[in-house]
């Protein structure tokens, strides 16, 4: 059967049996057609392409050959069927964030598989008496530089001393506080006693001047007279005081 007969017999993904030849399709890449003595030892290989495989496969064709005008024409389709988030409720615009931040963290965890993982070739089962090798899995060491045991304890005693520096500040600032208040309050109290005492020391010098005829005479003198001078003024204002003295005692 010729090249050209199988990829028609066998279609483009996939195989089938015909009477006791098989043809079988490997990634679009090579047909093998073989005439076997037996079905039980057909080889079986990887089988075709999905359809998300295919597609993957026709963009990635479409990047290499197109370059920046294919992506620019997919961001220009994709600019067509977005909704700006000023245009949405508070709930879609949840739902759409949401949905982001899935497909972010599905791509970080795609990100983490090693390329090892992406790149396995499938295996194939045989009855044959060939045997197919495995390889070892590949072991990859990351020696990450450990601290020092200094750095961490310096650290330590950094942290400590900010905390400790940090307290007495609290407590310095507390106690400015306190005496602040303190001042404040003896301040207080010592213009309520010195103004108690100016009016009692004014009370006591009007007490001590009892007699009208010294009143009188002190009358005279603050007004920069002298009382033997005028002594009939003197005599009017003695008269005067005995009258006030009288009635506030009446």
């Amino acid at each position: 059967m010729s090249l050209a007969a199988c990829r028609t017999h066998c279609g483009a993904h996939g195989y089938r049996f015909a009477g006791l030849q098989v043809c079988i399709l490997i990634q679009d890449k090579s047909l093998l057609c073989e005439n076997i003595s037996n079905p039980i030892d057909i080889y079986l290989l990887e089988m075709g392409k999905s359809r998300a495989e295919i597609q993957k496969a026709y963009r990635d064709r479409k990047k290499e050959k197109d370059g920046n005008a294919y992506l620019q024409k997919e961001r220009e389709r994709v600019k067509r069927y977005y909704v700006d988030t000023s245009a949405l409720s508070k709930k879609k615009l949840e739902q759409r964030r949401t949905k982001i931040r899935q497909c972010m963290a599905k791509k970080r965890a795609k990100d983490k598989v090693p390329q090892n993982d992406k790149d396995e070739v499938p295996e194939c089962s045989t009855r044959s008496n060939t045997q197919q090798q495995q390889q070892p899995p590949m072991l990859v060491k990351l020696n990450f530089p450990l601290k020092s045991r200094s750095k961490i304890q310096t650290r330590k005693r950094t942290s400590r001393a900010v905390a400790k520096a940090n307290y007495k500040i609290n407590k310095m600032t507390q106690k400015i506080q306190e005496l602040k208040r303190r001042n404040w309050t003896i301040t207080k109290r010592l213009q309520r006693r010195m103004a108690r005492e100016n009016k009692d020391n004014k009370n006591n010098l009007e007490k001590t001047i009892t007699s009208p005829m010294r009143k009188a005479n002190q009358d005279l003198r603050e007004a920069n007279l002298s009382p033997t001078k005028y002594p009939d003024l003197q005599k009017k204002l003695t008269y005067h005081n005995c009258l006030i003295s009288e009635i506030k005692e009446s």
